[in-house]
């Protein structure tokens, strides 16, 4: 936002002292000497990745982790020269944009070996290489890996720099241990083959917060850094990124509704600028403070704006703050609150907010 641009309404306030405080936590977790890719994907879960991957670097990563090629060079763009990992999440036709970017993209099948060996023509490249451990089709499938690595070691100007792997949220200890057994294998394999892999990157958040003996030489932490954690998950402290979510009244009026007996009813109703267009049917949201009073929603969100009942408020006046998550006066709504009605995880919050709500950094 610059000085020109008009007061933001609709603001998503996110906490970067909060995100640096448990970027500095996952750091003193996994020790000194790990490499820690940020994983700032989907946009930093909502939050910004623009915005809030130099405040990562800053304290304690050494690498980001994005899953859209675009947002990549968005941020080279924005200046970062930090090593970026790009998820598989596009397609090897995209390889020459990728290489030409400085990007690193993370390979999962056949098909982009013989992309990437052609774009490396030109411009080295460095590459990991996804393996499907959690045997759900995400990666080069275990029985081909030390094949594709041959290949891929074998082209004069590719240089695997690393194995990944997705590993699901939710995995009992079993799994994990297994998981990682099988990534284990799939090195020494390669060691075995003579070839070297200088990165062994396995735990993302779930196995970073429970599975020490997963971080190997290399985590890549994702939601834990905005504070997305369930209680007593987390052997660290963490902050939610999420300070609130608030708008303001753009209109009072008094409406006259009919009731039985054909009389009619005045109603108080305040019209908000969200809408289902910002995420407000996904998120579910009924009730929100106004005044520190709770207030709830008269129907269902319209696409750009959506109705509060005032009519237990008269003092409710245009311009007031309302807040649709985080503390208003001495009332609280919760992320926690809204994912518990709604049955999605507090991952997905922050995704769930369109772009017309501006997000502001405090």
């Amino acid at each position: 936002m610059t000085a020109s641009d008009p007061v933001p309404i609709n603001i998503l306030e996110v906490d970067r002292s909060a995100v640096a405080e448990n970027m500095r936590s996952v750091r003193r977790l996994v020790g000194p000497d790990r490499t820690i890719f940020a994983v700032v994907k989907a946009d930093a879960y909502g939050f910004g990745a623009e915005a809030l991957a130099p405040t990562l670097l800053a304290n304690g990563a050494d690498a980001l982790g994005v899953e859209d090629l675009a947002l990549g060079l968005r941020l080279r763009r924005r200046g970062v020269q930090a090593t970026i990992l790009v998820y598989p999440c596009t397609l090897p036709n995209a390889a020459e944009v990728m290489v030409g970017a400085s990007l690193t993209p993370v390979v999962d099948d056949w098909g982009w070996i013989d992309a990437l060996s052609v774009a490396s023509e030109r411009v080295p490249c460095e590459l990991f290489v996804q393996i499907d451990v959690a045997r759900q089709g995400s990666g080069v499938p275990l029985d081909e890996v030390i094949s594709l690595l041959k290949a891929a070691s074998a082209m004069p100007r590719l240089f695997v720099r690393g194995l990944c792997a997705h590993t699901p949220s939710g995995a009992d200890p079993e799994e994990s241990k297994e998981q990682l057994r099988l990534f284990n294998d799939i090195v020494a394999g390669a060691a075995s083959a003579g070839i070297d892999i200088p990165t062994k990157l396995l735990a993302a958040s779930p196995l970073v917060m429970g599975h020490p003996e997963t971080y190997l030489n290399a985590v890549d932490p994702g939601r834990m850094l905005y504070g997305i954690a369930a209680t007593g998950e987390s052997p660290v402290p963490l902050r939610p990124a999420l300070k609130s979510l608030k708008t303001r009244l753009v209109s009072v009026k008094s409406v006259a509704h009919p009731s039985e007996g054909g009389r009619s009813v005045q109603r108080r109703i305040g019209l908000i600028p969200l809408g289902a267009a910002d995420g407000l049917k996904h998120l579910g949201i009924e009730k929100v403070l106004v005044r520190g009073q709770e207030v709830r929603l008269a129907g269902r969100p319209s696409l750009e704006h959506s109705r509060l009942d005032l009519s237990e408020l008269p003092s409710a006046a245009v311009g007031d703050e309302v807040a649709l998550v985080g503390a208003q006066g001495a009332r609280e709504i919760s992320t926690a609150e809204i994912c518990s009605k709604c049955g999605f995880e507090p991952a997905e919050f922050g995704t769930l907010i369109g772009k017309r709500v501006t997000r502001i950094y405090i």
